[in-house]
């Protein structure tokens, strides 16, 4: 599904254009445009390349759904896969969704296989209040990302947890031998991509990214 937000910022008034008209939104210096791809066909897909001009490597790095956090940096854009907390696949494990995400002068593209609690808060803010988040492509990037850190604390207690059962299994079993692999896996696999991540945002927090403003640089160093 594409779903598409492009604000006036002379008017104050949001518009939710199709593809078609997408072009016109982008070419108006007067509008901040947010494109938010979510298990996206192939035709939606391919507004990164045919409407945005992407890099081919980019837009690949973004479809595809196996790569640790990390950066690409363009000339009129800048590349980011991070990863959010899968919220409804905690019960069995603790996973990340890969978010793709190109951020440019006046535009935000988001990418995700499925749902993202912290791009789905940022769609209800907007729902609500249009010009809270589509000020700025930085601003609503900062909204996404500090919600998706605030839900690492969801997986945390989920590792807490699953502590608490190991240790309550019976020495010497099968069932906690198994248990301990699968866990440490996923501790592992967490805190590589927490420490990838950490550093990122530490990047957008210090001026080191393109298209994050020096007055947006404050929220993103307290979200590092």
């Amino acid at each position: 599904m594409i779903r598409i937000f492009s604000y006036s910022h002379s008017s104050t008034r949001m518009e939710t254009p199709g593809i078609a008209e997408l072009p016109a939104h982008l070419s108006d210096p007067d509008r901040m445009v947010w494109v938010d791809l979510e298990d996206p066909n192939d035709e939606e897909v391919g507004v990164l390349g045919g409407i945005f001009g992407f890099h081919v490597l980019a837009a690949e790095d973004c479809i595809r759904s196996d790569y640790l956090p990390k950066v690409g940096l363009y000339d009129t854009y800048t590349f980011l896969v991070l990863h959010a907390v899968d919220l409804e696949a905690l019960a069995e494990g603790v996973e990340t969704i890969e978010v793709g995400i190109f951020i440019g002068e006046r535009f935000l593209v988001t990418h995700h296989a499925c749902q993202v609690k912290g791009v789905f808060d940022a769609r209800g803010k907007i729902a609500q209040n249009p010009g809270s988040l589509l000020q700025s492509p930085d601003g609503l990037l900062h909204s996404i990302v500090d919600a998706m850190v605030d839900h690492y604390q969801h997986a945390l207690d989920r590792f807490d947890e699953r502590i608490t059962e190991v240790e309550s299994l019976p020495d010497g079993g099968y069932d906690l031998a198994r248990d301990i692999l699968s866990l440490r896996t996923e501790l592992l696999r967490f805190k590589q991509v927490g420490a990838l991540q950490e550093r990122i945002v530490g990047q957008m927090a210090s001026g080191d990214i393109a298209w994050i403003s020096e007055g947006n640089r404050i929220y993103f160093r307290n979200v590092y």
